[in-house]
C-alpha cells in the first residue's frame, strides 16, 4: 500500500529513501528525501493565492514524483476549471524535456506551437 506523502513524519521519508535505493542508488536520497522547508515551523507570512478561474491551462504531471505529488496536481486542475490534466504514469520530475515520455513531449509542444489543449484528460503510455 502506498503511503501518502506527509512532511510531518520523517518515517516517510526513511521510506521514501529506501524504497528509492535499488533503483536510485546515487540520486534516490536526494530527490526523495526531505527538502529544507518540510519541517518548517513558522506560519505563512502572506495569505494563500486564491486559486480559481477558467483560464486554459495544460497541466503535465507524472504520478510518482516525489517532489510535486500526484494529489496536488488534481487539486490544481479542480481549481482550474479550463484546464487539461495529462498524466504521466512514472515515477519522474520534469517531464517535459528530459526524454522520459514522447507522447507528453509532444502533448506540451503541439499546446506551444498551437495553443490548443487537448480536448479531454490525457494518460499517455509508461
Amino acid at each position: 500500500m502506498r503511503r501518502r506523502r506527509d512532511a510531518a513524519r520523517p518515517d516517510w521519508y526513511r521510506d521514501a529513501v529506501a524504497r528509492s535505493h535499488a533503483a536510485q542508488p546515487v540520486f534516490g536520497p536526494v530527490y526523495n528525501g526531505p527538502t529544507p522547508c518540510a519541517f518548517w515551523k513558522h506560519a505563512p507570512r502572506e495569505e494563500p493565492v486564491a486559486v480559481g478561474n477558467g483560464v486554459p491551462a495544460l497541466l503535465v504531471q507524472s504520478t510518482g514524483d516525489t517532489h510535486t505529488p500526484y494529489d496536488g496536481a488534481l487539486g490544481m486542475h479542480a481549481k482550474l476549471r479550463a484546464s487539461r490534466l495529462l498524466t504521466v504514469p512514472g515515477r519522474v520530475h520534469t517531464v517535459y524535456l528530459n526524454g522520459y515520455s514522447p507522447c507528453a513531449r509532444a502533448a506540451v509542444n503541439a499546446h506551444l506551437l498551437t495553443g490548443a489543449l487537448p480536448a479531454t484528460d490525457t494518460t499517455c503510455g509508461s
